[in-house]
């Protein structure tokens, strides 16, 4: 099965606010949930931690793209962070 793909390479394009609430909408979940808080980039930041709203983790995921959970898959209305990477092919089916 051929499936066709765009692939986004974040850490040279970023993201836009309206980006990031769609992929929160299409995960069901919140920032909070698809940060990857043992990144170096978060664990330098002791200040950071203390941030729990959603839209102000949105805006440090713009600052630092690299905290964002990764790979995450996007089929029209759904989308999930494909950890471990078998769970692209049962996402796409």
């Amino acid at each position: 099965m051929k499936i066709d793909c765009k692939i986004i390479e974040y850490l040279k394009t970023g993201f836009t606010i309206k980006e990031l609430k769609d992929i929160s909408i299409k995960l069901n979940l919140k920032a909070h949930d698809f940060i990857r808080f043992n990144d170096k980039v978060f664990k330098d930041n002791s200040d950071f931690k203390n941030i729990n709203e959603h839209k102000k983790l949105l805006e440090l995921i713009i600052m630092h793209p690299k905290i964002i959970q990764r790979p995450i898959i996007i089929n029209e209305n759904k989308a999930i962070i494909a950890r471990p990477p078998e769970l692209i092919k049962e996402f796409l089916l």
